[in-house]
């Protein structure tokens, strides 16, 4: 069985790879293994995913040592806890624009006292056969991640790296050139120096920095600005551009 700590330890050493999961399959954890990547994050805010494949995902992590984030569908008690009762290594949660947004997405995800996570033999726990000693564990082990993926979010980010308890910073780059006022553009000068500002203001305050990036030169970059949670695009995207290429070349 995986240890749920495991990427909390890599990232410490840092960086960390893996992928977005879109594709409604159980296999595609194995997929990313098979690849050497460190994780995969299972999006239940853009994908058609459900509650049942994610588990089937998540059994298939453990399985073969993939270390699996659930992306939440939005910042809410049930789905934080929901996930994370299912057995994921940790949480991405979207759509945050104040610190007191990420203090919650915390507090969600933590049994108390520290948060207000809710307590059940749930598969984390092998079904109650670890119960003890998962929830001894369980807040120290697991990552809370929370997104930047606006300018409202920019605004707080001196205050938002300050949360207790909050593992990791992930910049959207896509949501925030939206939110710049330059959908798509992520070479225009506006959305690098906002790019900048935020990788600087974190590595200055000791916060674990992870962002989404396109191909090996983009993730070259954001390694050299300090990012360690490198999520190398959506696998769709992915198998797409691959097909793409070999068309190209017929």
């Amino acid at each position: 069985m995986l240890e749920k700590k495991a990427l909390k330890e890599k990232l410490k050493k840092g960086p960390v790879f893996g992928s977005f999961i879109n594709i409604a399959a159980s296999c595609i954890p194995q997929v990313l293994s098979n690849a050497g990547m460190d994780f995969g994050i299972i999006d239940l805010e853009h994908a058609g995913i459900d509650d049942s494949l994610a588990e089937a995902m998540l059994a298939e992590g453990d399985a073969c040592g993939l270390s699996l984030i659930i992306r939440p569908r939005m910042l809410n008690r049930a789905y934080i806890m929901r996930a994370l009762d299912q057995g994921a290594c940790g949480v991405e949660v979207p759509q945050i624009d104040t610190v007191e947004e990420a203090e919650l997405a915390v507090k969600y995800g933590k049994y108390p006292p520290a948060g207000a996570r809710g307590v059940a033999p749930t598969r984390a726990t092998g079904f109650g056969k670890n119960f003890e000693s998962y929830l001894k564990t369980a807040n120290d082990d697991l990552l809370t991640i929370v997104h930047c993926e606006t300018k409202a979010f920019l605004d707080i980010l001196p205050d938002a790296v300050k949360v207790p308890g909050l593992d990791c910073i992930f910049l959207g780059p896509y949501d925030l050139s939206v939110s710049l006022g330059y959908p798509g553009e992520l070479d225009h000068p506006v959305v690098k120096e906002a790019i900048a500002h935020f990788a600087n203001i974190c590595n200055e305050a000791g916060m674990c920095t992870g962002t989404y990036v396109r191909n090996e030169e983009d993730a070259k970059l954001r390694i050299s600005q300090g990012f360690k949670f490198i999520a190398y695009a959506v696998d769709l995207v992915v198998l797409t551009e691959r097909y793409k290429t070999f068309m190209a070349a017929m």
